[in-house]
């Protein structure tokens, strides 16, 4: 089987998208996503209860990456609701991201976190806002997961900020964030 090609340097700006299913970009584990940079996004995911392979969980997915920016992005979430549904963000197995000024709408349905991390390292957040239902913001598993740094977000209408599965342990640093209100 010939080798996983590469998708590198690749910039994608001022879009506004509406649609079922989800968006996911995927790179290959031996060939990561390289360089990508979503610059200006506003995504709504929605929900056709007659489509017969409905299996979205996550607004906007990325997996197998590497220097991931997500910048000025908002992800929502749109009548009907799918029990499917689960975090606004999932990252796996993506190294340098940057995600800057996010909005993450929380799943209408589910009790997880608006932003699911796993095996996520070397990510920086910052000037990101949690809205008004909002459980936890950041929730972050996996053995590879390191140096998640939270800088400047608005939390506070967040249940709360983050928190790290067993295997994830000192992973995520906070600095200057409005915190959860108690």
């Amino acid at each position: 089987e010939p080798p996983a090609g590469r998708v590198r340097n690749v910039l994608i700006r001022n879009v506004i998208a509406r649609g079922t299913g989800s968006c996911t970009l995927s790179g290959h584990a031996t060939s990561p996503l390289e360089n990508i940079t979503f610059d200006g996004l506003l995504l709504t995911l929605a929900h056709d209860p007659a489509a017969p392979y409905e299996r979205a969980e996550h607004a906007f997915a990325v997996r197998h990456a590497r220097d991931f920016t997500l910048r000025g992005v908002e992800l929502c979430w749109s009548e009907p609701a799918a029990a499917t549904w689960r975090s606004a963000l999932a990252c796996e197995d993506v190294a340098g991201l940057r995600v800057e000024g996010l909005v993450a709408h929380p799943a209408p349905v589910a009790a997880t976190a608006a932003l699911s991390f796993t095996n996520v390292s070397d990510a920086l957040l910052t000037g990101c806002r949690a809205v008004a239902g909002t459980g936890e913001f950041l929730r972050v598993a996996g053995p590879r997961s390191r140096d998640i740094q939270l800088l400047g977000n608005d939390l506070r209408a967040a249940r709360s900020a983050w928190s790290l599965a067993s295997d994830a342990m000192n992973t995520v640093h906070s600095s200057g964030d409005l915190a959860p209100k108690p």
